[in-house]
């Protein structure tokens, strides 16, 4: 593509935020993990189960384009920086 002016860059990039990335319950998971809780800690807090927990946390994942919590956590500030 660069030969038409573009770039290669990863789909998340520009004005995105991660507030616009991500759904609110997504958002709040994202934030708690990022404050280091744990899964049970996080499940306890919300009130959800442990099953409902990763399945936001691997859709958290999809979108980021990581593998784990640390790689989200790192991209997350991106968004933020």
């Amino acid at each position: 593509m660069s030969a038409f002016g573009g770039t290669t860059e990863s789909p998340v990039q520009g004005k995105a935020t991660l507030e616009k990335l991500l759904t609110p319950r997504e958002y709040t998971i994202f934030r708690y993990m990022e404050e280091g809780m744990d899964n049970p800690a996080i499940v306890e807090t919300l009130g959800i189960g442990m099953g409902t927990l990763k399945a936001h946390i691997n859709r958290i994942y999809s979108k980021l384009q990581v593998k784990n919590r640390v790689e989200a956590i790192k991209r997350g500030k991106e968004f933020q920086g």
